[in-house]
């Protein structure tokens, strides 16, 4: 909503946002490109200054994408950032451009220079993938450790990390992971047992074990760090409080 101010103050929108970006389990944003342009001419036209986030959407780098904390819970972004914006995600100007265009010309009464031709996207030839590298027949050097710990404690900060510990068996019960950071998968004796999703509030899994001994493994993913509110300071990954199994601490991972 825009506001009105004393006439002759100077005005800067820090962040005026005429996007939105999108997050994993949501749908993905969209937003009225004839509305912003009406905003865009009205902060203009009263000689405001603007600084438009963002004017092209882009992608996040590599696991840099974060996540958000509102009333529902921990929602991580999406690595496109194509937010709705002028430019999308790929650097090409959609049709909300060409409407910011128009009214900046109008409002500035400058000649803009002509818009680049914007070159198809390349086509890649089919091709065939003939290797794979398993991810538990790559595992680099364990550490041990009695009880397990968030992935900081090792110097990590991003990415995954997978907890490996024995159940004793026979036995029937949940498998609890207190406040899981973020996506876990577990596994018993190398087979997926089930996920757990910090999103959906999931802290535990039945497991029947039906041998004496299986191997247990909970490969648990970063989707995302908090990047403000009051949970920022405790944003720990992995796993950061305890295991347990049908009631049972488990130890020695």
């Amino acid at each position: 909503m825009l506001q009105k101010f004393r006439p002759g103050a100077p005005v800067m929108f820090g962040e005026w946002w005429p996007g939105w970006f999108d997050h994993w389990g949501r749908p993905h944003h969209t937003t009225d490109g004839a509305e912003e342009a009406w905003e865009l001419d009205w902060i203009l036209e009263h000689g405001y200054s603007i600084n438009m986030y963002m004017f092209h959407g882009g992608t996040t780098w590599g696991f840099m994408n974060g996540a958000n904390n509102d009333n529902h819970g921990y929602w991580p972004d999406t690595s496109s950032y194509d937010y709705s914006a002028a430019l999308d995600e790929s650097g090409r100007p959609t049709k909300k451009y060409f409407l910011f265009r128009d009214i900046i010309a109008k409002r500035t009464g400058q000649k803009i220079p002509e818009v680049p031709v914007i070159p198809d996207p390349i086509e890649v030839p089919q091709f065939s993938l003939r290797q794979v590298a398993p991810l538990f027949a790559n595992l680099p050097q364990a550490v041990a450790s009695e009880k397990p710990a968030n992935m900081e404690s090792f110097g990590q900060s991003y990415g995954y990390i997978l907890y490996r510990t024995q159940l004793t068996g026979p036995a029937v019960g949940d498998l609890v992971i207190a406040d899981v950071r973020d996506y876990a998968q577990i596994y018993v004796n190398g087979k997926l047992a089930g996920m757990l999703d910090r999103r959906l509030s999931q802290d535990r899994l039945p497991l029947q074990i039906t041998q004496g001994r299986a191997q247990l493994d909970i490969l648990v993913e970063n989707t995302g760090r908090i990047n403000f509110t009051k949970a920022l300071p405790g944003e720990r990954k992995g796993i950061a409080k305890s295991v347990t199994f049908n009631g049972k601490e488990l130890t020695g991972w």
